[in-house]
């Protein structure tokens, strides 16, 4: 039995990505089941954090369980939606659009509720050691026009194939691997 320096006992290595992409298909899966509706991105965070401690409980990790939303990282400089993992091994930004909550920019100009400005993180947490997820997801407004996110996102930032729809909504997912400690900055 491991146990880290807190006195808990640590869990068999444990694929925390894979614990995040899970939880993202269950969110995704229940949404479209209308199961619960999302209004803002704090929803979206919420059905995510609950996903992932079923999934960590389900694959019998121990409490306390490593997941967070809004935990500083490095001194306060970056705050990811949420975190999973110890050191931690993932950090993830989330994007939604709906038809009621706040609007999203594409560039950096728009200020920090941009998907350039998130895209940039993700690739920061990667270089420092901890793999990066994106996720924005797109509610369908109920209207026959095509997804505007989808076609609107360079493919340079996001490719197509990281895209996919269900019957009431749209989401990428882009995850950048953490770098190799000899190759951080």
């Amino acid at each position: 039995m491991r146990k880290g320096l807190d006195g808990f006992v640590l869990p068999p290595r444990m694929d925390y990505g894979r614990v995040f992409r899970v939880a993202l298909r269950t969110v995704v899966e229940d949404y479209d089941a209308g199961r619960f509706e999302l209004i803002m991105e704090a929803d979206l965070r919420s059905w995510l954090f609950r996903a992932c401690v079923a999934e960590l409980e389900e694959q019998g990790h121990p409490p306390p369980l490593p997941i967070y939303a809004e935990k500083p990282l490095w001194r306060g400089k970056r705050r990811p939606d949420l975190q999973l993992g110890p050191g931690p091994a993932e950090a993830v930004e989330l994007k939604l659009q709906t038809t009621k909550g706040d609007s999203i920019f594409l560039k950096a100009t728009g200020g920090k509720n941009s998907v350039q400005t998130d895209l940039q993180k993700v690739r920061d947490y990667a270089r420092r050691g901890t793999t990066g997820h994106f996720v924005l997801v797109e509610v369908d407004d109920g209207t026959t026009k095509d997804y505007y996110w989808r076609k609107t996102i360079p493919e340079a930032w996001i490719p197509k194939s990281e895209w996919s729809e269900g019957s009431r909504l749209a989401w990428a997912y882009h995850s950048v691997p953490a770098a190799p400690e000899l190759d951080r900055r």
